[in-house]
């Protein structure tokens, strides 16, 4: 990740400033990271801002200091996209999956854990015995 304005790599321990910045109408928001030494030098509207108490991202754990446009905070803080939409995926895929409920075998009807939610065979053994049978036919 570089500081916006000095585009200096910024270490994975060194906390920065999240700043919000506006890049018109169809593009919206940007979060722009900016370094501690940057940041007394950028115009005075910025430093007016409020700011949130430095807080670890919730991923990584990066000391991010965030601006309060949003008050409170979130529970959630965040210092890149990235680790953003990873969080929000693994949510999402948790509250998603679920295991397939347990079903007969459709050769041997034998009870099993499916492993997919489209597998009708409870063994590659029971899945060929059922492929011969229907090429005999």
């Amino acid at each position: 990740m570089k500081c916006w304005k000095c585009e200096r790599e910024l270490p994975n321990d060194e906390s920065f400033y999240r700043l919000r910045r506006y890049l018109g109408r169809r593009a919206g928001y940007e979060f722009t990271p900016i370094c501690t030494q940057c940041f007394p030098n950028l115009e005075s509207y910025h430093q007016r801002l409020h700011w949130h108490l430095p807080a670890p991202c919730t991923r990584c754990g990066r000391i991010v200091i965030l601006e309060a446009w949003r008050d409170p905070p979130c529970q959630d803080v965040f210092c890149s996209r990235e680790c953003q939409t990873s969080v929000w995926n693994a949510r999402s895929y948790a509250k998603h999956r679920r295991p397939p409920p347990e079903r007969a075998c459709a050769v041997c009807d034998e009870r099993f854990q499916p492993k997919r939610t489209d597998a009708i065979y409870c063994s590659s053994r029971c899945k060929q015995a059922a492929y011969r049978a229907a090429k005999v036919r």
